[in-house]
């Protein structure tokens, strides 16, 4: 298999494409040019990192090691969720992980043993991005249906209490809030579907 290396001159290249978001960012006074500026770097840092720990990992290909990274893959990807949906990690934590840990290994096992039958099965060229890729897609509408699910309990309290009090079990007085959770956290895959 080729492996294609990128210089560093292809990088800043790369890079240079920013400078039209920076400089709308900068003509507008949108405010946010030091935030990102700092992301750049954070992500810079983080994949730089993460490339390096990848390419040992491709080169192992030990399955303990790549279900390990799967499994810090999960936690961080976890707490992001639930910080980006502005819920309490500890009190949340273990029901998103088992969410969203079943249904990403799910996903990934029937694509990569189902289609792509790699030799192993655990090869880390597919299983790692693979997995990497579905969970960054489950992670976008968890967030939005997390989000919008306890925005609409919130700002609806005094609604949903009269629901349960007038004899609503709580599943049928959950129900309108789960539905257009599900509705926000879908709409955006059907539309990049689309």
């Amino acid at each position: 298999m080729e492996i294609i290396e990128i210089s560093w001159w292809q990088m800043a290249a790369l890079y240079s494409l920013l400078i039209v978001p920076f400089g709308l960012a900068w003509w507008l006074r949108l405010g946010i040019l030091r935030e990102t500026f700092i992301s750049l770097i954070r992500m810079t840092v983080q994949l730089s990192l993460v490339g390096l720990y990848l390419k040992v990992i491709f080169a192992l290909n030990y399955p303990f090691l790549n279900f390990i990274w799967i499994l810090v893959m999960l936690v961080i990807a976890n707490s992001a969720m639930l910080r980006q949906a502005g819920l309490v990690r500890l009190r949340f934590f273990f029901m998103t992980f088992l969410g969203i840990a079943l249904a990403t290994a799910f996903t990934t096992a029937f694509f990569v043993m189902g289609v792509l039958q790699p030799d192993p099965f655990y090869d880390a060229r597919y299983l790692i991005p693979v997995f990497g890729m579905v969970l960054g897609n489950c992670m976008r509408g968890n967030v939005l249906s997390l989000e919008r699910f306890y925005t609409g309990i919130r700002e609806n309290e005094k609604e949903f209490i009269t629901y349960h009090l007038l004899g609503a079990n709580l599943m049928e007085a959950l129900r309108p809030y789960m539905q257009r959770a599900l509705k926000s956290s879908i709409a955006p895959n059907l539309s990049t579907m689309a």
